[in-house]
């Protein structure tokens, strides 16, 4: 399912990473002079995939939904580095299952 809420763009710091195998997706804590917000990005075995690993300290651009009080990521640039990893299609339907009436 796409995700519902408003598309933005937020860069920050990421402060810290939470990893927890089986307990759901990985997320970020972002901030942002003094408000955090929490990113989630997307499945573990896609981000070990694509190599992608942020680190806390480092400057981060996330362009995604506005979702309650987090942001489901669909692109996230780790500034530095110049990478980005794209997790979401423009309709915002996960990469890593192919998009909306897409089969894998």
């Amino acid at each position: 399912m796409a995700p519902k809420g408003k598309f933005v763009e937020r860069s920050g710091v990421v402060e810290q990473i939470h990893i927890v195998p089986g307990e759901g997706m990985p997320f970020f804590d972002l901030r942002r002079s003094t408000q955090t917000v929490r990113v989630y990005l997307g499945p573990m075995r896609l981000l070990l995939q694509e190599n992608f690993n942020p680190k806390a300290g480092q400057e981060v651009i996330v362009k995604g939904y506005q979702a309650d009080e987090c942001i489901i990521a669909s692109e996230v640039t780790i500034v530095a580095q110049k990478r980005t990893l794209r997790l979401r299609d423009e309709h915002g339907w996960p990469v890593w299952r192919g998009g909306f009436g897409r089969t894998r």
